[in-house]
């Protein structure tokens, strides 16, 4: 990828969250894709923790110049990752519905039964 950390450093200095930078990196991860170069497009999904995307390109990695059974036995180490992605991505919308459920239990100093009526959740796990 050459020099993607250092430009990653310097995107970072001006935005932390890369937002204002969303509109080229969604154009660079575009034209990654298009060429086939899915080495430097799961580099930029990991740095900018795109875990369903990231997940989606070890799919993409597992099936890429496949022709025999054995090629895809030898290659499922990918649909691991993919699901460690899937796990990773999961783990963090839990954890932000955990924060929100606290924040506005404290702010709002609501029973938490009606928290989790107003937010719509039936099932949270908190670990």
């Amino acid at each position: 990828m050459g020099n993607t950390d250092s430009l990653f450093s310097l995107m970072e200095a001006r935005d932390p969250t890369l937002l204002v930078w969303k509109l080229y990196l969604r154009a660079v991860c575009a034209h990654c894709e298009r060429n086939s170069l899915l080495n430097s497009l799961y580099a930029i999904q990991l740095r900018t923790r795109d875990h369903v995307r990231a997940a989606i390109t070890c799919v993409l990695f597992y099936l890429k110049d496949v022709h025999t059974y054995v090629q895809l036995n030898e290659k499922s180490y990918h649909l691991i990752n993919a699901r460690a992605h899937l796990k990773d991505y999961r783990t963090e919308k839990t954890s932000k519905t955990a924060i929100l459920i606290i924040a506005t239990y404290l702010y709002c100093q609501l029973p938490i039964t009606i928290l989790f009526t107003i937010l719509g959740q039936t099932k949270i796990i908190f670990r």
